[in-house]
């Protein structure tokens, strides 16, 4: 596949995963905002809700990489998690990240087939998902 079709191909693969993992429409945007409330990331092309997680990430663009990670480009990560009473925000953001998965991913039709495990930003803060 050329390199121009694959950010569609990755891009409609997100979408179409995103939708239906979201429990509603604005989900995505809902958790950025509150990880990161005074930035807009309501536009940005490509957001997926990690199923189970309680996890976002956003990005402009993203890339699959030759060891079978990928690479967003401007990304954001939040995650919410419950400790007794009370939410853990954890967030990170960086000009790249690398998102690792339990199997390699080299193609956008291999994603639905593998769970993210982490999120690391260009400046080492890690983001670790628990498997279902």
């Amino acid at each position: 596949m050329e390199r121009v079709a694959r950010l569609p191909v990755a891009v409609a693969v997100l979408c179409c995963l995103a939708a239906p993992l979201a429990a509603d429409p604005g989900e995505a945007d809902r958790l950025l905002k509150q990880g990161f409330p005074d930035r807009d990331y309501s536009a940005a092309p490509i957001k997926l809700v990690i199923a189970g997680q309680n996890c976002v990430l956003a990005a402009a663009a993203l890339k699959f990489e030759a060891d079978g990670t990928a690479t967003l480009t401007d990304a954001a990560v939040v995650r919410v998690t419950a400790a007794g009473d009370r939410e853990i925000v954890e967030v990170a953001a960086g000009k790249s990240a690398r998102v690792t998965f339990d199997r390699p991913v080299k193609k956008a039709e291999e994603f639905g087939k593998s769970q993210i495990v982490s999120v690391e930003t260009s400046d080492g803060r890690v983001i670790r998902l628990a498997p279902k």
